[in-house]
């Protein structure tokens, strides 16, 4: 009867193939850890510039709102004469 799963031959790896191996994986990790910073400072510019337009948008209206309640208590005191 035939071995099912047959014998692995065992291959040695070459020193300088493996150091270029773990050179590559290194230089991707830092990759990606250098694009996961600026991934990181450009979500905290956006939340920046967000919180202001956010505050600017706020200070707009509430100026609106205060410019129309002033014109509706100016129009009512001339028309009641108080």
């Amino acid at each position: 009867m035939r071995d099912r799963y047959p014998e692995r031959v065992s291959t040695s790896i070459d020193p300088d193939a493996a150091d270029l191996e773990l050179a590559v994986q290194l230089q991707t990790e830092l990759a990606i850890a250098k694009a996961e910073r600026e991934a990181a400072a450009a979500r905290a510019s956006a939340l920046r510039r967000a919180r202001l337009r956010f505050v600017l948008i706020v200070l707009i209206l509430a100026a609106i709102a205060g410019s129309l309640i002033y014109l509706t208590l100016s129009t009512l005191r001339d028309a009641f004469g108080a």
